[in-house]
């Protein structure tokens, strides 16, 4: 945290204890949060990655912040995220559900875009400015983008977020068929 801290942002708030009760309201995500705002506009464009890029960074915040200097845009975030490697690799991917991409790629950045109104120019831009982003931060990583599937947005092919093992995608499809028959939880990325 303090390396992004040394590039001097113009605001940043660090809550250094915090009670496991109000870690969703403190972190941002709470149901008294910008995030369960109803009647507005929520699309995200997330990178799964193994490591910052300073440069890569610096070019997706600079379409960021000229994203959000749209008044229409201002209340949009960025998040970073990153979810420890050591625990998760040590789990054998044979006896893990999450693929070995995403296991790799610990680190997890999406611009959050929010607006009101049902204007298609504005979808269209917040499309525009989320793949510019995505694909800004991809430069110089692995050959293929992986976005962490509660996080994805729906039009990224399986193995973006399932993985690249076909044999691991079959398996998965029949615990699918098996366990989800009716497809209950097939939001993000369904297993169909």
């Amino acid at each position: 945290m303090h390396t992004f801290l040394d590039l001097k942002p113009p605001f940043s708030q660090l809550v250094p204890d915090i009670s496991w009760g109000s870690i969703h309201s403190v972190g941002g995500y709470g149901r008294d949060t910008n995030i369960c705002r109803k009647n507005f506009n929520l699309l995200g464009f997330p990178n799964s990655i193994g490591a910052w890029n300073s440069t890569a960074m610096r070019e997706g915040f600079s379409l960021f912040a000229e994203l959000t200097s749209d008044s229409k845009f201002s209340t949009s975030a960025w998040i970073l995220e990153s979810y420890g490697r050591n625990a998760v690799q040590e789990v054998p991917d044979d006896k893990n559900a999450v693929a070995p991409e995403e296991r790799m790629r610990h680190l997890l950045t999406s611009p959050l875009m929010w607006w009101d109104g049902h204007d298609e120019a504005h979808l269209l831009k917040a499309i525009e400015y989320g793949q510019k982003i995505q694909a800004a931060l991809r430069v110089g990583t692995e050959s293929i983008g992986h976005a962490y599937v509660n996080y994805a947005v729906g039009n990224e092919p399986l193995a973006e977020t399932y993985g690249g093992d076909e044999k691991r995608i079959s398996k998965l499809k029949r615990l699918k068929k098996k366990w989800d028959p009716n497809n209950r939880f097939g939001f993000y990325v369904p297993l169909e």
